[in-house]
Formats: C-alpha cells, sequence, structure tokens
C-alpha cells in the first residue's frame, strides 16, 4: 500500500462511519494502520468505530496509541477515559481528566467529564464541586445539573437533589435520565403518590418504559393504592413475557411473579448495568492459607433487620478454623448494632468511601477466599465490586430474596423449603440447602416481659387481634380480601397493620370500607424501637402472613415473642421464607398450601381460643430448642458450606450445589 491507497482507504473509513457501516470502517482504519501505524487520525477514528460497537475493551488500545501521539487532544482524552470508566477502571481516567481541565480551563464538558471519574472513585464532594464548575462556564449544560443531582442523591441531600434535577428537566424536559431518577428520588424519600405520578409519566402506555411501569406499580403498592393494580400487573406480565428491558427483579418479588421471569428479569438487570468484567481481578490463583478467608460485604452494617439476625452469627463464627472479614459499604452511624457487628468481626473495613473498582481491589488484596454478598439486587446493593471477580468464591446470601441472575454469583445459599429440588433451574447459581432453615437468627435479642397493655397500642381490650407487621408493599388485593373476611367472620377482630404513612392507612382504610368493613378496626402500629416492636407483639393474637412476600425478620420476630405465625407456601423464594421459619421452629402445621386452606387454617385459630391457645403453648416449647432460634448450630453448619465451597475452588473443580448434613 502506498499513501495514495493508505489516504483512500482512510476516506473510506470516514464514509463508513458517517452512514454507520461499522465492520467496513474498522476494516478500513485498520488497514490504514497497517500501512502507518502512527497515524493519529486512523487510531482515534478507529477507536470511535469500536466504541459505537460497545467494544471497549478494544478501543483502549489505539486510545492509548492516539494519546501518545497526541497528548494534548482533549477528546481522545475524553474518549480515552469514558473507556476506562466503562472498563471499570475510573481511577486510570481521573489523571487523564485532570490534563484536560489544565488544557482548556473554562470547558465545562471537562469538569462534568472530571465529576464523573471523581464520583466513580467515591470523591463525591469534590465531585460535586466540579459539576459546579462546569455550570459556572455553561448554566445551560443539563448533563452537569443531572450529574450532580446523582450525587447530592447519593450523598443523602435530598432536597437539594431534587432542585438540580428539576434544573436538568427546565433546560431538558425530556431529559430521561433526570425524570427517572428524580422520580427514583421521590420514591426513596417517601412520598410515593408523586413519585407514582411521575414514573406513570415517562411510562406513558409504552412497553419500551418496563422500569417505569414496575415502579409506579411499587410506589403504589407502598401506600396501598390498588386502583392500577390489576392493569399494571397484566401489563408487566406482558412486557416481561416479551423480553422486557433492564429493571431490579426487587419490586417484582412482591407481585404474583413466576420464577422463571424472575430469573429472566435479573439475567437481564445485570448483564445491562453489572456485566462482568473483561479482566477479572482473581485469575485463578490457588490462595495457600492455613484458614479459609471469608468476606461479609453489605450496607446494612447497623440497625437494620438483616444485622439483627447476623449479629450472633458473627460471635458464633469459628475464628481459628476460618479468618472472617467484614466490608462496611454505608457509613459508619456509630449505633449499638455497628459496635457489636466490628467487635465480633476484628478485620472490619469501612469502605463506603471508596468505588467498587476499589474494593474489588482491596478485596483481592487481602486474598479473600470466599466473598459474600448481603446486598444481593437491594436498593443499596454494590454488585458491581463482585462483578470484578475479586475472589475465587462469590456467595448471594440473606440480603436479597432471589436469584441474582449473575454468572459472577457462584452460590446462593437457600434450604430446601426456600428452593425444593424441581425449583433449581429458575435459579443462576449453584445451591447450598442448609439443613434446616437459610436465615440465622440472634438469640440474645430483647426476651419482652409483660408488653404495654392493649389500650396503650390503641387495640380493643377484648377481641381477637390480627396482626401483619409487614412493609405496606407486600400487602396484595388477594391476601386483604381474606383478611377482611377473617374480620367479617371473626366478631370483635381487628387487623393490626404497620403504619407506613397517612395516605398507607386512608388507602387501607378505603378499602375495607369498600368490603363491608368498618375502617376502625383496622389498627396502625406506629415504627418504633426494636425492644419495643417485640414487646408489643404479646398483645396480639395471630399473626396473618402476606402471599407473595413473606415475612422475613417480622416473622421470626413474632416466633420470638411467640406469637404463632400462618403462612401460605408460594412459589418463589420470596413467598417461602416463613414456610422456612415455621418447619424450623417445629411448627409446619401453621403452612397451608394454598391460599384456600390458608384462610380455613387462620378461621380455625381466631375463631376457637383453645386451638390458638395451644398452638402458642406449642411454639413456646418449640422455641427454645428449636433450630430457628440456634445460631450456633447455624454457625457449624454455614462453616461447613464454606469448607466445602473452598475445597471444591482448591481442587479446581466448578461450584456445585450442595447440601449441608444436620
Amino acid at each position: 500500500m502506498d499513501t495514495a491507497q493508505a489516504q483512500n482507504a482512510f476516506q473510506q473509513g470516514m464514509a463508513s462511519l458517517k452512514s454507520g457501516n461499522l465492520e467496513e470502517a474498522e476494516r478500513a482504519f485498520r488497514k490504514v494502520l497497517r500501512f502507518d501505524k502512527r497515524n493519529f487520525g486512523a487510531l482515534n477514528l478507529l477507536a470511535v468505530v469500536l466504541m459505537q460497537a460497545k467494544r471497549f475493551a478494544d478501543a483502549e488500545r489505539p486510545l492509548k496509541a492516539a494519546c501518545t501521539l497526541d497528548p494534548n487532544q482533549v477528546s481522545t482524552i475524553y474518549n480515552y477515559a469514558l473507556v476506562l470508566r466503562e472498563l471499570g477502571r475510573p481511577a486510570e481516567s481521573l489523571p487523564l481528566l485532570e490534563r484536560a481541565v489544565g488544557l482548556v480551563p473554562n470547558d465545562a464538558e471537562a469538569w462534568n467529564n472530571r465529576g464523573l471519574a471523581l464520583n466513580a472513585v467515591g470523591k463525591r464532594e469534590e465531585a460535586v464541586a466540579s459539576y459546579d464548575r462546569a455550570i459556572a462556564f455553561d448554566p445551560r449544560y443539563a448533563d452537569a445539573h443531572y450529574n450532580k443531582a446523582n450525587v447530592l442523591r447519593d450523598l443523602g441531600r435530598s432536597a437539594d437533589a431534587t432542585a438540580a434535577y428539576d434544573a436538568a428537566l427546565t433546560l431538558q424536559p425530556v431529559h430521561r435520565g433526570a425524570r427517572a431518577n428524580r422520580a427514583g428520588l421521590l420514591q426513596l424519600i417517601d412520598r410515593h403518590e408523586e413519585a407514582a405520578a411521575a414514573f406513570d409519566a415517562i411510562y406513558g402506555g409504552n412497553p419500551n418504559e418496563f422500569e417505569a411501569l414496575v415502579q409506579s406499580l411499587h410506589s403504589e403498592m407502598r401506600v396501598a393504592s390498588w386502583t392500577n393494580y390489576a392493569r399494571k400487573l397484566e401489563a408487566i406480565r406482558q412486557a416481561y413475557a416479551g423480553g422486557a428491558q433492564a429493571v431490579s427483579p426487587l419490586p417484582l418479588c412482591a407481585l404474583p411473579v413466576d420464577r422463571a421471569a424472575l430469573l429472566r428479569v435479573a439475567q437481564v438487570f445485570v448483564r445491562e448495568v453489572y456485566p462482568g468484567s473483561p479482566r477479572p481481578l482473581w485469575g485463578g490463583t490457588r490462595y495457600r492459607h492455613d484458614r479459609p478467608r471469608v468476606g461479609y460485604f453489605s450496607s446494612d452494617f447497623r440497625r437494620h433487620a438483616v444485622a439483627s439476625l447476623l449479629a450472633e452469627l458473627f460471635e458464633q463464627h469459628d475464628k481459628q478454623r476460618f479468618e472472617f472479614h467484614a466490608f462496611a459499604f454505608a457509613p459508619n452511624v456509630n449505633d449499638d448494632m455497628r459496635l457489636r457487628l466490628s467487635s465480633a468481626i476484628p478485620n472490619f473495613h469501612e469502605v463506603s468511601g471508596r468505588s467498587d473498582e476499589q474494593v474489588a481491589a482491596l478485596t483481592r488484596e487481602l486474598e479473600i477466599d470466599i466473598a459474600v454478598d448481603l446486598n444481593g439486587l437491594t436498593a443499596s446493593a454494590r454488585p458491581g465490586v463482585f462483578a470484578r471477580r475479586p475472589a475465587p468464591v462469590q456467595v448471594n446470601y440473606l440480603g436479597f430474596p432471589g436469584t441474582m441472575g449473575a454468572d459472577f454469583i457462584d452460590y446462593i445459599v437457600a434450604d430446601p423449603t426456600i428452593i425444593a429440588p424441581d425449583h433449581a433451574g429458575d435459579y443462576a447459581e449453584k445451591i447450598v440447602r442448609m439443613p434446616h432453615t437459610y436465615q440465622v437468627n440472634d438469640r440474645k435479642r430483647p426476651q419482652p416481659g409483660e408488653g404495654p397493655p392493649r389500650a396503650a397500642l390503641g387495640l380493643p381490650e377484648r377481641g381477637v387481634v390480627l396482626c401483619c407487621l409487614n412493609n405496606t408493599y407486600k400487602i396484595t388485593p388477594d391476601v386483604f380480601d381474606i383478611w377482611m373476611r377473617l374480620l367479617a367472620a371473626v366478631e370483635g377482630s381487628v387487623l393490626w397493620l404497620l403504619a407506613d404513612g397517612p395516605a398507607a392507612e386512608r388507602n387501607l382504610r378505603s378499602e375495607a370500607q369498600r368490603r363491608g368493613i368498618a375502617p376502625e378496626r383496622l389498627v396502625f402500629a406506629p415504627r418504633t424501637t426494636p425492644t419495643e416492636h417485640l414487646a408489643r407483639q404479646l398483645r396480639a393474637d395471630l399473626f396473618v402472613d402476606t402471599f407473595h412476600y413473606t415475612g422475613h425478620t417480622t416473622t421470626s420476630d413474632a416466633l420470638w415473642v411467640g406469637l404463632p405465625v400462618v403462612t401460605c407456601l408460594g412459589e418463589t423464594f420470596a413467598s417461602r421464607v416463613s414456610a422456612s421459619l415455621l418447619r424450623a421452629c417445629g411448627m409446619p402445621e401453621l403452612v397451608a398450601a394454598s391460599p384456600s386452606e390458608y384462610e380455613a387454617l387462620a378461621l380455625r385459630l381466631a375463631a376457637n381460643p383453645d386451638q390458638l391457645a395451644a398452638v402458642r403453648e406449642k411454639l413456646a416449647r418449640s422455641r427454645a430448642a428449636c433450630p430457628l432460634f440456634d445460631a450456633g448450630l447455624f454457625a457449624r453448619h454455614i462453616e461447613e458450606a464454606y469448607m466445602q465451597m473452598w475445597q471444591r475452588s482448591q481442587r479446581g473443580q466448578k461450584p456445585d450445589h450442595l447440601s449441608i448434613a444436620p
């Protein structure tokens, strides 16, 4: 090839790129580079082609070469920084962007891109300042307002974040990210009626806006607004049946959605939002540790339902046989639970200010053998840490009630009730079946004495108190129908629910009245301290569970204080937890096989004081010695699971299903 042919190939490449023929463009630019490997224009445009094809790993090499040839070309610097960020290496992009703002100090885009890099490495306050510089140079830069709003939201500055989203939307009313994230912020700060309306405006009947549809219904369920429930549920089913776009599967857990659909939704979500790293940090090295190193990762190492279950496990762990670490994603709130957990796990790492890349690098540096994700796909989850594959074995446990659908998660901890043998195909992970129940519990939680009198709780002195202290979004019309029929059948009975705000109380009372039940027969329990929450449940007679997302910690709490729980065994992880806990507590007779059986069982107990008293007496006897409340026994079982996972990894074997012996 001579110079004229190279110039002709370059022109062909540009024309192909302009027409969208990326394959032809790539061939043309590579032909130029075979003639002249230092051709800056061909390197730069080849990288653009590869970036448009989302082949970011392939784009890195030509961009690095182009930046070496001309370190002052700002557009190339931007592209190189973007590729590094897409590859999960934002720390490497930061020096490039510092160079960019030095080259063009008055350029708003340079400051905005610098803010993105700072946020990605956990320097949020500096990121806000960088966005402010971008806005100062270009007040009409909608993306800078939007990016600033995202960081302010993550910093907990909700009012400032809302104002920044509003500024972005004033400048660009159809800014999709700003619309969606502003609606999500409204949801986060419990302004659910506004959030539902905002998500509805985004959805607008467009099947491609699957996430907005799901979040709209979830916000309505948070306040028990069921007017659109059936219509939206059907639209959701049609959407995921047709291969819907990425959406977090967590809100779907509270809906009558089948396991296979939850798996598909999780797989799409993780593949698009948290793709596995093309350069995994752990590449097959066999660590030669005397003790397996187990790391627990969570944003909930504080006064939280997950921590309240885990605390005694951390204390009971065999530190002679294993080396345990904890990685705290959320800042230290200095409460009693954080102190207890950090005292039980001496290797306690505060990583809230670090990026996913940095936490993953620390995990690899510490040579963690087994990384246990206690968040899964919940609101504050950090799957990006695990997507970088920092540990040989990675486990989904406790925080998320279902499959993560991720090829970088090896195991899910369950039990024979949670995941029956014929359900295994609907989970991406290999299943570890604990012998009794997957859920650990803390025997050191308070054991209430008498508890407050009914009158102090707003409950009638006489009459049966049916109780469900699950979150409002778990209540669906089908279970509420049954509850109302129970109230109608049991004279003088009331239903005691968790108070989730004025809108939820208003809507639930209205739904009761529509079903012929006086609104005042619904009583609401305000949120309170864990100790008071346990003590007040002594005044209830029977806990009637929700269906599709049963009680988890709430069921354990009820059983701990001796309050019988009636549940219905469903088909998904979230719908089988209470059944698992009841069986581990020696009370399988309280697990119904169908909604009609659930209703009959609850009615029989509520209408027959002697039968209910006999159940309570059996529960009182069972509770003291049952596996559900034996944290020491659970510790030995899960340690055996860890040991088997570790041994398979050390032998070079792939993960496989494990059943732990009693």
